[in-house]
């Protein structure tokens, strides 16, 4: 397996990922996940409950953007070292978002988002170059 394909299973699989620390939030604010109306429990959440959620959401607007880099790479096989790098960076700067998100360090939180972002969008346009 190629080093995007198994970026893109990756990244699938931290998007999921990324909402553990919400519902171990939900817990400890309110006692209990309401698995029927989980979507109120969360927009109630406050302090760092509240930024796992923003970074849950962040993680999941990110994802299409690589999945589009990695499929247009694919796609083209403009598979190169280059792409690999990319790819790698990206699941990189997704976890350290996190952990930055959680740790409410803004600025380079701020930093590794661009990155992340970045990278999706050089997938995006490698073929042409």
């Amino acid at each position: 397996m190629s080093i995007p394909v198994i970026s893109l299973f990756l990244a699938a699989i931290f998007a999921i990922a990324s909402k553990a620390p919400v519902i171990k939030a939900i817990k400890e604010q309110f006692g209990h996940y309401n698995n029927k109306s989980p979507r109120e429990q969360m927009q109630q959440l406050a302090g760092w409950g509240a930024r796992a959620q923003a970074a849950h959401q962040n993680m999941l607007e990110s994802f299409p953007f690589f999945a589009a880099g990695v499929v247009v790479v694919l796609a083209t096989g403009a598979v190169s070292v280059f792409a690999n790098i990319l790819c790698i960076l990206y699941i990189l700067s997704r976890i350290v978002y996190q952990y930055l998100y959680l740790a409410n360090i803004d600025l380079a939180r701020s930093g590794v988002w661009f990155v992340g972002y970045l990278c999706s969008l050089v997938l995006i346009i490698l073929p042409l170059f």
